[in-house]
């Protein structure tokens, strides 16, 4: 898209890396792709309940381990067929951005959290890590929704807030650059 930024008619510094759960590892890997490379040159990340560090064990993952849809069994069964039988999470950020051991100079970050699920804290430690690095981010955890809101908007008409949020983030990243 940076490339092609004249034929596609964007602005090039306008652009933003976006994605919820497993989505939300690839934008994560993709801003730090950018960061590391140089280009392009991204003015913020999206990331909406992120799965960011297959750390089965945490808060969240014990307290939400079943009855909200998403299910500490069903990441590690995801997590078994993605990466076999590895004994620990994977060490390359490309998978596990979570892994990355400097944080400094990532672009702009917006994290939305669900209180009930699994990977909760994954997004609450990131933002933190984003935060001391000296990053600017923005997290927001959305109280009694659960994984996938996003996606049952329809249903769980309070989980709009979650598109306001994120283009509130949006709108102040660009006017801020």
């Amino acid at each position: 898209m940076a490339g092609n930024s004249v034929a596609l008619n964007v602005d090039p510094a306008s652009i933003a890396v976006s994605g919820d759960s497993a989505g939300g590892n690839l934008a994560a890997a993709v801003a730090l792709a950018a960061r590391a490379e140089g280009e392009p040159d991204l003015a913020a990340q999206l990331l909406f309940y992120p799965c960011l560090a297959f750390d089965f064990d945490t808060e969240s993952y014990r307290q939400n381990a079943e009855g909200y849809l998403l299910q500490r069994a069903s990441m590690q069964w995801f997590y078994a067929h993605f990466f076999g039988n590895q004994g620990g999470p994977p060490t390359d950020w490309r998978a596990c951005p979570a892994s990355t051991r400097d944080l400094s100079g990532s672009v702009p970050a917006f994290i939305a959290v669900a209180e009930f699920d699994p990977l909760r804290n994954d997004g609450e430690r990131y933002a933190a890590r984003l935060n001391d690095s000296g990053g600017r981010v923005s997290l927001i955890q959305y109280d009694g929704l659960i994984h996938g809101f996003f996606w049952l908007l329809g249903a769980i008409p309070s989980g709009a807030a979650l598109l306001d949020d994120a283009a509130a983030f949006f709108r102040s990243t660009m006017q801020t650059s």
